[in-house]
């Protein structure tokens, strides 16, 4: 006959073997394959330092994968080209400035992680008191440059409308090269998010004589993320969303986004509601 205490070292060891296994198999992959992210070279969002991928969207989509047990492979292409690859199911999205729109809710699931402004980014000599959007637009020989794919508040595009009809909009895919083209001339401003210019404003010597100033006749907005339908099931997408709300929530989106902006940016960018 057993006895009693050795029985109880064995069941005790027994219980310690079922409880390592346990955390053993939590420890494991809980994807199946590494989920693909497009993204966009995109200012302080996505840029490469030494070859390496950095920025605050990697930021978060490592924080992500540490939480989910999951590992990510960026696809890098313009903007367009992800919403192509998003509808068809190739990709999913976690470039936190996305603006939601009705079209791509069709396809894929938007879990808001920012709100923001845009701002009108223009050398210093038009910088004097009182300029504005309106001011730009009333100026005949000005010109503005945009990023396609972008979407704007109601005020800014009557605004884009305008200055299209009169051929005075430079539209390109490539959000690099923003920047360097109003310092070259190209056009006379910007409209952008802060992500695209609290470096180079910071950084580039040549940016000094930019300034940002902000659409105040045009409201915040939400921009985040979109999970694809085709890429992901309902029951991933819960997840990914719970864990993204999570990070929201507990902190750790503000400190990563205090690593690339001003502390006032960090806080309207991270102070939206779910």
């Amino acid at each position: 006959m057993t006895h009693p205490r050795r029985l109880w070292r064995v069941l005790s060891a027994l219980l310690l073997c079922l409880a390592w296994l346990s955390a053993a198999g939590a420890e494991g992959p809980s994807c199946a394959a590494p989920l693909r992210v497009g993204m966009s070279l995109l200012g302080v969002a996505y840029f490469k330092q030494d070859g390496q991928a950095r920025g605050y969207d990697v930021d978060l989509m490592q924080e992500l994968g540490r939480r989910l047990n999951c590992t990510f492979e960026i696809i890098e292409m313009n903007r367009p080209r992800i919403f192509q690859s998003l509808e068809r199911g190739e990709i999913i999205d976690l470039a936190t400035s996305t603006s939601r729109t009705p079209e791509r809710d069709a396809y894929a699931m938007f879990v808001p992680m920012a709100q923001t402004r845009d701002y009108l980014l223009v050398p210093d000599r038009l910088a004097k008191p009182g300029f504005d959007l309106n001011q730009f637009v009333a100026t005949p020989a000005l010109r503005i440059g945009v990023l396609i794919g972008s979407n704007y508040s109601s005020f800014i595009n009557a605004r884009l409308s305008v200055l299209a009809r009169q051929g005075r909009v430079d539209a390109t895919v490539n959000a690099e090269s923003l920047i360097p083209r109003l310092i070259a001339g190209r056009y006379d401003g910007l409209i952008v998010t802060p992500a695209y210019f609290v470096a180079a404003l910071r950084d580039l010597p040549e940016a000094r004589e930019l300034r940002a100033l902000p659409v105040l006749e045009g409201e915040t907005y939400l921009s985040g993320i979109y999970l694809s339908r085709k890429a992901l099931d309902e029951g991933r997408r819960q997840q990914i969303r719970d864990a993204l709300q999570a990070i929201h929530q507990g902190g750790t989106l503000l400190r990563i986004l205090r690593n690339y902006f001003p502390e006032a940016m960090a806080r309207e960018r991270a102070g939206f509601k779910p």
